[in-house]
């Protein structure tokens, strides 16, 4: 079953050059806001590559298969 991983990410107000302070806070705000829209999105393959999903082999079984172990049959 294909998964499609589709978000929005929001787009930061400009700076408005008051002072390096308030730009400073307004950076900080930014970055909290697009690192919590990630952690949202990304959500499900946490769950994922901690605990394998069940896929279809080639040659026709089912096997769980984790993200570990496609780095290691990778190299």
């Amino acid at each position: 079953m294909p998964i499609l991983l589709l978000a929005l990410l929001p787009v930061p107000p400009k700076f408005t050059g008051e002072s390096a302070r308030a730009n400073e806070a307004q950076q900080q705000t930014n970055v909290d806001v697009l690192q919590a829209v990630f952690n949202l999105v990304l959500a499900p393959l946490h769950q994922v590559a901690r605990e394998g999903t069940v896929m279809d082999c080639a040659d026709g079984k089912t096997r769980l298969s984790s993200a570990k172990k496609a780095l290691v049959f990778d190299r």
